[in-house]
């Protein structure tokens, strides 16, 4: 015979019995939602992993750091300032220094050393490979916003498959047949668990998309302010008299 609980000790174990209730309920509907899609539903996560992995492999290729290494850029100005347009060339086109802001300033730097009117066109130059290598950080992050348009397509469709089977419940069976309300439940549940994880994986897709185009933008002002920098002393050099003499 199990003792009596009075007092506090009653409202304790009513309260403790009431949090792993909830706590296993919760994690039930946590379940629900990863797996009770159907197969659509299953595409759905396998999408939501593959997003993951995008946008950790993006975010990591648009940091700042990696796209302008300043410490690098600050010995590439140096050389420019110096006059040794060759050897700031040999270090744009070096593979250790292989980034955003170093192809750009590479194209403008080849431009520039090949005559007497290099320096001007060399800005020519760093415009197109500018426009080349931004689009190329752009399609970097374009995935995410293709799962983010198709997520809630297939969210859409599972929901479709669900309404489906829920009119063929209704058509099929009789309202007191056995089993009728838990297939007609399975068939709506189906319907809205898919066009939850469609949402689910839209929406931060979308958002990621969206920063990672924003910081590649704050990357290519600042790229073009250090290119327009290098290009300012090549089209002084370019100019200069003794220029002009050679």
């Amino acid at each position: 015979m199990m003792p009596l609980v009075h007092g506090p000790g009653l409202v304790a174990a009513t309260l403790a019995m009431a949090d792993a209730t909830l706590e296993g309920n919760a994690t039930n509907t946590l379940i629900k939602y990863v797996i009770g899609g159907g197969w659509i539903g299953g595409v759905i996560v396998l999408m939501s992993i593959v997003a993951l992995a995008l946008a950790i492999a993006t975010g990591l290729q648009l940091r700042l750091s990696v796209l302008v290494p300043q410490d690098r850029v600050k010995k590439l100005r140096s050389l420019v300032a110096s006059g040794d347009l060759a050897t700031a060339l040999k270090a744009c086109k070096h593979p250790e220094n292989d980034c955003y802001v170093f192809r750009i300033a590479g194209a403008a730097l080849e431009r520039a050393t090949r005559g007497v009117f290099g320096g001007i066109d060399a800005r020519h130059a760093a415009e197109e490979e500018g426009e080349a290598q931004t689009m190329r950080l752009f399609r970097l992050a374009e995935p995410l916003a293709v799962i983010a348009a198709i997520a809630p397509l297939l969210g859409l469709l599972g929901t479709v498959q669900g309404m489906i089977g829920a009119f063929e419940t209704v058509a099929t069976q009789a309202v007191g047949d056995t089993g009728y309300y838990e297939r007609l439940a399975a068939n709506i549940s189906v319907a809205l668990i898919t066009t939850f994880q469609g949402l689910v994986v839209a929406i931060p897709c979308l958002v990621l998309h969206s920063w990672y185009r924003s910081k590649i933008e704050n990357a290519a002002n600042e790229v073009g302010a250090i290119v327009d920098g290098i290009l300012s002393v090549t089209e002084r050099a370019s100019m200069s008299p003794e220029a002009g003499h050679a």
